[in-house]
């Protein structure tokens, strides 16, 4: 056997213990992941999330922020400025949950809440408060606290009413809204600056997702930790760190408006095209042509509906609209009720025409409760999972009063229904309407028992009669 067979067989040898040490190596990873290694699983996340990272789209979208700001006019203003006044205008009240056990600070100034405050509560789809309100414990409403005073005046320049108008804002024109957090010396939150969202970009981290925030742009630009920044932001398609918000879904609508509006201006403006030409014959010199235009000027512009004299010569030729043109009104309110129906806002709250109750009414609910619940719901979350923890007690989460009016007849309705069948007393009622309870004993007896009580005053009554 010469040399070469011999090295030829030795490079096979070595060729299959390489394939038996793979095949060991991948037993023993996957022993490793059946067991639940905290180090696999870590680095398979890791390795998704940067893989996502990498992809540049799927973190800066195509998408120009300048332009979206400058659509905020017109019909898009209108609906957002009703989203976020409506938004800033609930009342946002900070709870607290007392465990089996455990006391409420009274520093806190804590009050009990209605059963209409707890059931609203506990029937909240936000996870920021399902989490906190589930198990056992009673609920109370905290009047004093710092982070109440953070949100009465979250800086020397904005109160809390324009920073949650703010926050709605940014979510609806950009996709996600930025407050930045400043702290004391015991790492506090002291006050929240919003930060102008089409001036954020957002640094991507393979770990943590997002490393940190840079505002600005040019040499004047400020990076900023990711713990100093709250962000919140709607869910996007396009991009894992920005949002998708709904100007960006109606985008063409709102480019559409802009652009008929710049021509019904050039169309007011004359679009530098006359109403009308005057034909001659004969050939005009400017000079001609300036001095004639001045004497019309002259005596025309200033005079609508005199009539003019032609000169021999010359003929008139007025230049109308085509039926593409006079279109325009018709396409502007197609998109204005595709912008409204974007935004969530019914189309009589921006047309301000004269329309009857119900129908103002049936408005006013179906805003409250398409375009004012949702991003009410959406604020606090934000707040519950990034604002509040600062504060160290896993008790304490925000919540906005229930938005949608109530239909006051149909309240009284299920009221009676409720004490007719024993499920309430008096007294609950009243707590869940916001009165004061009675101190009577029969306020807080049920239907059955006080009619049977009446049923008895009416015998002993009846029998005293008689035997008089």
């Amino acid at each position: 056997m010469s040399w070469w067979d011999i090295g030829k067989k030795l490079d096979g040898f070595v060729e299959g213990l390489g394939k038996i040490g793979d095949g060991l190596r991948a037993l023993s990873d996957q022993k490793r992941l059946g067991r639940g290694s905290r180090t696999s699983i870590a680095n398979l996340v890791k390795q998704s999330l940067n893989g996502q990272l990498r992809v540049k789209n799927a973190v800066y979208p195509d998408v120009d922020m300048d332009a979206l700001i400058s659509r905020f006019t017109g019909w898009v203003y209108a609906c957002v400025n009703l989203n976020s006044g409506g938004v800033s205008s609930v009342p946002l009240r900070l709870y607290t949950k007392r465990r089996r056990g455990k006391t409420v600070t009274n520093a806190w100034a804590p009050k009990s809440i209605s059963t209409h405050q707890k059931q609203w509560l506990l029937s909240s789809p936000d996870p920021s408060v399902k989490q906190r309100v589930a198990g056992g414990g009673e609920l109370f409403e905290l009047t004093t606290h710092p982070i109440l005073d953070l949100l009465h005046k979250a800086n020397p320049l904005d109160s809390g009413m324009e920073t949650l108008e703010m926050m709605v804002l940014s979510l609806d024109l950009i996709g996600a809204c930025y407050n930045l957090v400043i702290p004391n010396s015991m790492m506090m939150p002291v006050q929240l600056w919003p930060l102008l969202p089409h001036l954020v970009n957002p640094i991507p981290d393979p770990i943590k997702g997002i490393k940190a925030y840079k505002y600005g742009r040019g040499i004047d630009a400020k990076t900023y930790n990711a713990e100093m920044v709250i962000r919140g932001r709607y869910a996007s398609p396009k991009s894992l760190l920005f949002g998708y918000s709904p100007l960006q879904a109606g985008n063409m609508a709102a480019i559409l408006e802009g652009l008929m509006m710049k021509y019904n201006r050039a169309l007011l403006e004359n679009d530098a095209r006359p109403d009308f030409f005057l034909k001659t014959d004969s050939r005009v010199n400017d000079e001609q042509y300036e001095r004639f235009m001045k004497r019309w000027m002259d005596r025309y512009s200033n005079h609508p509906g005199t009539p003019g004299l032609l000169e021999g010569g010359l003929d008139i030729h007025t230049i109308g609209f085509s039926p593409r043109e006079l279109m325009a009104p018709q396409y502007m309110q197609e998109v204005k009720a595709l912008i409204c129906a974007i935004f969530g806002v019914p189309l009589p709250l921006v047309e301000m025409t004269s329309v009857s109750r119900a129908s103002a009414e049936t408005a006013e609910f179906s805003h409250q409760r398409h375009a004012i619940l949702p991003r009410c719901r959406k604020l606090q979350s934000i707040l519950n999972y990034h604002l509040v923890p600062r504060w160290n007690d896993e008790n304490l989460f925000l919540a906005f009063d229930d938005p949608v009016l109530a239909d006051a007849l149909e309240e009284a309705r299920i009221r009676r229904i409720n004490l007719a069948s024993d499920f309430t007393v008096p007294n609950e009622e009243r707590s869940a309407a916001g009165y004061p309870e009675i101190g009577e004993a029969w306020a807080s007896q049920p239907e059955s028992q006080r009619r049977g009580a009446k049923a008895n005053m009416r015998e002993e009554a009846a029998g005293n009669v008689r035997s008089a």
